[in-house]
């Protein structure tokens, strides 16, 4: 966000830093955040594709929206 400017998110962004209570932080991230996603332009300049896979017979294989990322400790292969 170069050359980003917008005084009520710098006030909002230090308040936030600032305060120890924690539902109030959040309270002003969420704010803050309001005012980011209007402002501030988003282009995505790539999309990163992730492996995932899926068989019925492949049993407690966790995939998430990210790819395959957890142990296959207790993934298991049903035979027919």
């Amino acid at each position: 966000m170069q050359g980003y400017s917008n005084p009520k998110a710098d006030e909002l962004w230090a308040k936030a830093g600032s305060t120890m209570d924690t539902a109030e932080r959040q309270k002003l991230y969420s704010e803050l955040q309001k005012i980011l996603v209007t402002d501030v332009a988003n282009a995505n300049l790539f999309e990163v594709e992730f492996p995932t896979l899926y068989r019925k017979h492949v049993k407690n294989l966790v995939t998430t929206a990210i790819g395959l990322n957890e142990s296959f400790d207790n993934v298991s292969i049903e035979k027919n």
